[in-house]
C-alpha cells in the first residue's frame, strides 16, 4: 500500500521531479488520482540516460511537464554524481513550489546500509530545501504494481545496472545476501521512519 509520510495540501501546487522510472511515474500519476495539484519538473543531467528519459517523458506525457538542464561543464573538484546531485538541487530549490521526488523505502535501506558502513547510518530526510519525500516507507515493489495496475509506463535507466557505482553495486550485490541475514530489515527501517516528525 502507498503511504504518505508527512502533509500535503491540495489547496497548493507542487512539482514532481520526473526521470520517467518506475517510483516517479508512480509518483505524479497517484498524486494527480488523489487530486492533489501536481506537474512534472524534469532535471536533464546532460547524458545519454537523461536524454532517453527525457525523450521518454515527451512521448508519455505529452509534453505537459517541465525541464532544465545541468551545466555540462564540471568543477575540477567534484565527481560528476556530486556535480549532478548539487545541480538538481540548485534547480529545485530555486523553483517557487515544493517538489516531491519519488524515493523509496528500498532508497532508505539502501542509503542506511552505505552510510553504516562509513561508520554512521543514517535515514534519508523527509525534506532537503524545497524537496519533500512522502514516498519513503512505501516499498519500490508497491510503486511498480501502482504503474501496473494503472497502465503507468516508465523506463529503465541501464545506467542503474552498473555495479561499479557503489549504491548499485549495493543494491545488486550486497541487498540479496543481506536480505537472506535480516529478511525484516526494511519493515525495521519503515517503522524508524513513521516515528520521525515529517511536518
Amino acid at each position: 500500500m502507498i503511504r504518505l509520510l508527512g502533509k500535503l495540501d491540495k489547496t497548493k501546487p507542487y512539482w514532481v521531479g520526473l526521470s520517467g522510472g518506475a517510483d516517479s511515474m508512480a509518483a505524479l500519476n497517484f498524486l494527480k488520482q488523489m487530486k492533489f495539484n501536481v506537474r512534472g519538473f524534469h532535471v536533464n543531467h546532460n547524458t545519454e540516460a537523461c536524454d532517453q528519459g527525457h525523450a521518454f517523458l515527451m512521448e508519455s506525457l505529452k509534453g505537459e511537464f517541465d525541464s532544465a538542464h545541468i551545466s555540462s561543464i564540471k568543477p575540477k573538484n567534484k565527481s560528476w554524481e556530486e556535480h549532478w546531485r548539487d545541480g538538481r538541487y540548485a534547480i529545485f530549490n530555486a523553483l517557487e513550489n515544493k517538489v516531491i521526488v519519488g524515493h523509496h523505502l528500498g532508497d532508505v535501506t539502501e542509503t542506511w546500509i552505505h552510510s553504516s558502513l562509513h561508520g554512521q547510518s543514517k535515514l534519508i530526510p523527509y525534506r532537503h530545501g524545497n524537496v519533500i519525500r512522502p514516498f519513503l516507507a512505501t516499498p519500490k515493489a508497491e510503486l511498480i504494481s501502482w504503474c501496473e495496475r494503472h497502465d503507468v509506463s516508465w523506463i529503465e535507466d541501464y545506467t542503474n545496472a552498473d555495479t561499479k557505482h557503489q549504491r548499485n553495486y549495493i543494491r545488486h550485490t550486497m541487498m540479496p545476501h543481506i536480505l537472506n541475514i535480516n529478511p525484516g530489515i526494511g519493515s525495521m527501517l519503515r517503522k524508524r521512519l513513521l516515528l520521525r516528525d515529517v511536518a
